[in-house]
């Protein structure tokens, strides 16, 4: 919003501070530098890390935790009259009492997982005293949300873990990219505790047809690793299913780049150009079982979904049960136990996660100490999983 204060600015002749959500020092300075403002505010990014001045003052900029803009403890919180906290920042509202001190008996622990829990865990055990090996089968940090924040129009969600990657180096953690740990792995390193945050994997209903050609995952669909048909439907109206629904129902709209283009040029009417945002090639319907959508959402995000869903004609329907899926439609029961069916060239999966804890199950029998944490124990958000991390981290 900081073109409102430029505009307060011009107009009179006192100091204007512009804010709202200007989580970057880089991005503060400029607004300064370039006289957009006199002043600049700073509010969640100061929750999400209290040192965000001090850091940049002595020019270590790289490791500060960004607020990456999610709402999820500080507005909702708020709406939820609970004290405020912060996703990226477990200390967040209880600095007295979660304060890092060396550990007693330092300990070699083996992490496996690279996700918000694992790095979390990684990082501060570190900071503690004890040895961490840091291990993921992939190849970068991140876990769900190395794929999912550009996908879901949240690339400031990398932020997480480019913090994270910067107090890796620092603290010299032990990090392992490419290797899947198995307890043969655990044997040979013989850590004296192993922490499991393997993170979790869609649901696969126990049903015949969701086997068939045309039924996906919503996680493969956001990875871009299948393609749909014109008319999908998607089952399953929670966050995921929401916003794979935005993502199909924005195939074939313009570019924020060619928004831009088009409107310096007055090319088209603002009409034409609303209907280029949001008018995309594909017929997209969303059923969910419940009475409402987007119920595990805060309030501060869920009405944007529900504004934007319904801007590109997305059909939403809920109290609606799947009964059947077929070769070119799907049948559900609605309210009134009426089978209702409706074309679908594809039909997207998006009934949930199960915590991925198929390690933990090897380790029972071996003798090894080890935990679960964040997704692998019980799937939640990404500060649940931070919180898990931290919280384990403080008590080793």
């Amino acid at each position: 919003y900081v073109y409102l204060a430029q505009g307060i600015k011009d107009s009179c002749n006192i100091p204007v501070i512009g804010c709202n959500r200007i989580n970057d020092p880089m991005v503060a300075e400029y607004i300064l530098q370039e006289g957009i403002a006199d002043m600049v505010g700073v509010a969640r990014g100061h929750i999400a890390d209290p040192e965000f001045v001090n850091k940049t003052k002595s020019g270590k900029i790289n490791e500060i935790r960004h607020c990456v803009a999610c709402n999820q403890r500080c507005f909702d919180y708020v709406f939820m009259l609970r004290p405020v906290g912060c996703m990226v920042n477990p200390r967040a509202g209880r600095e007295g009492e979660t304060e890092l001190i060396p550990a007693a008996s330092p300990k070699k622990i083996v992490v496996v997982g690279a996700g918000p829990a694992g790095c979390e865990f990684a990082v501060s055990a570190t900071q503690r005293g004890h040895k961490v090996i840091l291990c993921d089968k992939e190849f970068h940090l991140g876990g769900q949300v190395h794929w999912f924040a550009e996908a879901t129009r949240k690339p400031e969600y990398l932020n997480i873990f480019k913090y994270y990657n910067t107090m890796i180096a620092k603290h010299q953690v032990d990090w392992r990219p490419g290797v899947e740990v198995t307890k043969e792995f655990i044997i040979k390193e013989k850590p004296d505790q192993v922490v499991v945050a393997t993170g979790a994997a869609p649901f696969k209903p126990p049903v015949p047809s969701v086997d068939l050609p045309h039924v996906v995952q919503a996680w493969d669909v956001l990875q871009r690793k299948v393609t749909t048909g014109e008319n999908v439907v998607v089952v399953g109206g929670g966050l995921t299913g929401l916003e794979t629904a935005v993502f199909l129902a924005a195939k074939g709209t313009i570019s924020p780049e060619q928004l831009y283009f088009l409107t310096l040029h007055q090319a088209e009417t603002p009409e034409v150009l609303r209907k280029l945002l949001t008018k995309g090639v594909k017929n997209v319907t969303v059923i969910e079982m419940a009475g409402k959508m987007g119920k595990d959402m805060g309030p501060s995000n869920r009405w944007v979904l529900l504004k934007d869903l319904d801007a590109r004609g997305v059909k939403l329907v809920t109290n609606a049960t799947m009964k059947e899926i077929r070769d070119q439609d799907i049948v559900y029961t609605n309210a009134e136990g009426q089978d209702i069916t409706i074309p679908a060239d594809t039909v997207v999966l998006a009934m949930g996660s199960r915590s991925e804890n198929s390690l933990a199950d090897t380790l029972k029998d071996s003798g090894v100490d080890f935990t679960v944490i964040g997704d692998a124990n019980k799937v939640g958000k990404i500060g649940d999983a931070v919180e898990a991390g931290f919280n384990l981290a403080m008590q080793v």
